[in-house]
């Protein structure tokens, strides 16, 4: 019987090694796709525990405030939907892998919703997993859909 039970996509979380690794490769990825942007963002959105598991040390490492978006119905201490940099204009999400965009949509609405900002967008969508296990490539890219 194993000793620590996840899904295959979140191993990567669960496994102290390959989690540094993914923290590294993550802030390697971003950095480098942020410097092709005009503007840059300026936070990170994020909800639910795979997008907190990345997006906490991922902030800390890239110096970059976050947006906390809770769940629906999520138990809480907070009565806040979304917490953090709310006059972020320009953020990206992390998550660990994007199905059917529904997470993605929930994230943008409600931070759309909440923002202190003129106008927030995300600018891209950092994925950092698959269903079928670790991914290497963990690619940036730009959501073509804006709600």
């Amino acid at each position: 019987m194993p000793d620590t039970y996840t899904t295959d996509y979140l191993q990567v979380i669960f496994d102290p090694t390959q989690f540094l690794d993914t923290i590294k490769l993550a802030a390697k990825s971003i950095k480098a796709w942020n410097k092709k942007q005009p503007l840059g963002f300026e936070a990170i959105a994020f909800t639910g525990v795979s997008g907190a598991a990345l997006a906490f040390p991922l902030a800390a490492k890239l110096n970059v405030p976050l947006l906390c978006v809770r769940k629906p119905k999520e138990s809480t201490h907070s009565f806040y939907p979304v917490e953090g940099y709310l006059a972020a204009e320009r953020y990206i999400i992390v998550d660990d892998f994007i199905d059917y965009g529904d997470t993605i949509n929930f994230i943008v609405r409600a931070i759309s919703e909440q923002s202190t900002a003129t106008f927030a967008k995300c600018i891209g969508i950092y994925q950092y997993a698959s269903c079928g296990g670790y991914s290497d490539v963990a690619p940036l890219i730009k959501p073509n859909y804006m709600l």
